[in-house]
């Protein structure tokens, strides 16, 4: 606890009244301060240094000190909150919130002055003027490890840390050149070959190479990989000279482009590797801090493309909600607001919630009857009108497209009955996990009290996203909500959800169902016409449909805040603002149409 937190709980003792003395204990400050009596009295003496108060023991016994506070406690606590935001601790101030000594109207004006510390800023206490966007953001964020990037918040910064060699253009639908500028293959789509851009630099100086490549894949090739499946059919691979590798399967690799594009092979440097705390990447910013409750990037100067406009980009854990910028993105469950000052952005996020059932685990889930029961149950349509927030329509694929082609139709609950009388469920409570967030559990809690009509019990499980990868969920849950983001490669969105170590609906399927869904997987990415590789993709989804291995829910959308001086918004699939795109646009700069 720093002074300012103790002059915090000793603040009650003033009863609002400044420059007047007032009676207190010794001991009734010892134990406010929870530290010992000559502990409080050092307390006391720096806050008389400093001109906070002023402290006279009382004489004798059953006299009681005296105690005067100089300082008006918000005045302090905003002159404390500046400086430690001068010094890039905006989360020590947000901190300050969590005092219980803190209330009524201070405690309202103290998250006021912070509220308006977020959005667009420029910081004077660097050599330059730096723009920094500050954006409070509602959990912890889990590892940014690009080869684990399976959240998509996660992804997103990892993306803004690292570079993959090829990226896929959502417009053109093609692959372009990144940090490979060139590439070859042969007529057989085994061999391929990568030229390196020479230059290209990683955070901590060093430069690009072959040999960072191959350690990269290397990695992704792992047993323990989620994305071993990547290069199954690898049978070599080698670095010609020190800026060009050269890949050979033992079968056609016309998908490769797609899986080199996607995070998951992003670039790492094969000196130091990935490390939580010391990331280096090759991307338009790198890592300045990660903790429990910030994460700071800072504008890479010696990025190998166009370089990012926006000097820093400070996430801050909180529960400040701002009217100048914010991201709600699927899994976060927020909303955004209405002020003229604010650009509003809904996207539509590709992929759709769904819940699996696990395969894995003994339990009447396991029962075709049971699983029938629980699509009565879990009613699209009433889901959205009841509770609506960001869930748009409802869903009977992965893809919006297919899922407005079907028709989705309710049935009554007595008919749930019925069938959960067939299954043989006898009652016995089953377990349905659940992400945190306030949407996730929206749902669970919609489904328990639908279940409980008919008589099936359910208890609910939220857990947090840094649990993602708790192998522990897949041994104790029954059923479990969660959804799939796709990114801006649909086609690799579907095949990853599909081979993913990492992905609920992998990991909660036995065996033989996986076996299926692999030959399904290999067969759409050795298609060449896309006409060939729709159809594979539609008897995947009738597989996974008819067998009621998930029950898909709803599609759902992310809504942004923008400050109207940040220009340059370009929206990805996760819901968020790619950075690398921003830039600030000066307040009395208007902008007129261009006639032509």
């Amino acid at each position: 606890m720093g002074l300012i937190e103790q002059y915090v709980s000793c603040y009650p003792f003033s009863r609002n009244k400044m420059d007047e003395p007032q009676a207190v204990s010794l001991k009734e400050l010892t134990e406010v301060l929870c530290c010992s009596e000559r502990n409080t009295k050092l307390v006391l003496r720096k806050m008389q240094e400093r001109g906070w108060i002023a402290w006279q023991p009382g004489k004798g016994r059953g006299h009681k000190s005296q105690i005067i506070f100089y300082k008006k406690l918000i005045d302090l606590l905003q002159q404390q909150a500046i400086e430690w935001i001068e010094q890039g601790q905006l989360n020590r101030a947000i901190k300050l919130l969590d005092n219980p000594s803190l209330t009524g109207r201070t405690a309202d004006d103290l998250r006021r002055f912070l509220t308006e510390q977020f959005g667009l800023h420029t910081e004077h206490a660097h050599p330059y003027p730096q723009d920094v966007i500050r954006i409070p953001f509602g959990r912890e964020l889990s590892a940014l490890d690009p080869l684990q990037a399976s959240v998509t918040t996660e992804a997103h910064f990892s993306r803004q840390i690292f570079d993959s060699l090829v990226r896929f253009n959502l417009k053109t639908c093609h692959f372009e050149p990144h940090i490979a500028h060139s590439w070859i293959c042969s007529p057989d789509q085994k061999q391929w070959t990568f030229y390196l851009r020479k230059g290209v630099r990683f955070h901590h100086g060093r430069e690009l190479t072959a040999v960072d490549v191959l350690f990269t894949f290397h990695r992704i090739q792992a047993e323990s990989s989620p994305c071993a499946w990547y290069f199954e059919n690898l049978i070599g691979m080698e670095k010609n000279g020190r800026y060009a590798v050269t890949l050979t399967f033992s079968k056609p690799m016309g998908f490769l482009m797609h899986l080199l594009s996607s995070l998951h092979a992003a670039i790492l440097p094969s000196d130091i590797g990935f490390q939580q705390n010391h990331m280096s990447g090759t991307g338009p910013f790198k890592l300045v801090q990660k903790s429990e409750d910030s994460l700071i990037l800072e504008r890479f100067e010696g990025y190998f493309r166009e370089q990012a406009l926006i000097d820093r980009i400070a996430v801050y854990r909180t529960d400040i909600k701002s009217d100048h910028v914010s991201f709600y993105p699927a899994d976060h469950g927020g909303s955004y607001y209405g002020e003229e000052t604010s650009h509003h952005y809904f996207s539509r996020l590709s992929g759709c919630r769904y819940l699996a059932f696990n395969f894995n685990k003994s339990g009447a889930q396991l029962d075709f009857y049971f699983r029938q029961a629980f699509r009565i149950i879990c009613d699209r349509s009433k889901l959205i009108q009841e509770l609506k927030g960001d869930r748009e329509e409802p869903a009977d694929s992965f893809f919006r497209k297919t899922s407005r082609k079907s028709s989705v139709t309710s049935l009554p609950l007595a008919k749930a009955g019925s069938l959960l009388e067939k299954s043989g469920y006898h009652g016995e409570m089953m377990q349905l996990f659940c992400f945190d967030q306030k949407g996730s559990i929206e749902d669970a809690e919609w489904l328990r009290r639908r279940a409980e009509t008919v008589g099936l019990n359910l208890k609910i499980h939220p857990f947090a996203m840094t649990q993602f990868f708790d192998r522990g969920i897949d041994r104790s849950a029954d059923l479990l909500l969660c959804g799939e983001i796709f990114e801006e490669d649909l086609e690799l969105g579907f095949v990853s959800l599909l081979r993913d170590k990492t992905v609920f609906l992998r990991r909660f399927l036995n065996q033989d169902q996986r076996k299926v869904l692999d030959h399904l997987a290999n067969r759409l990415m050795l298609c060449t016409d896309w006409a060939v590789r729709r159809k594979v993709i539609d008897e995947t989804e009738d597989y996974i449909r008819r067998n009621l291995f998930i029950l898909f829910n709803y599609h759902a959308g992310s809504a942004s805040t923008f400050s109207k001086e940040l220009a340059g918004i370009e929206m990805n699939a996760y819901g968020w603002a790619d950075f690398s795109k921003l830039w600030i646009r000066p307040p009395d700069v208007s902008v007129f149409p261009i006639h032509v």
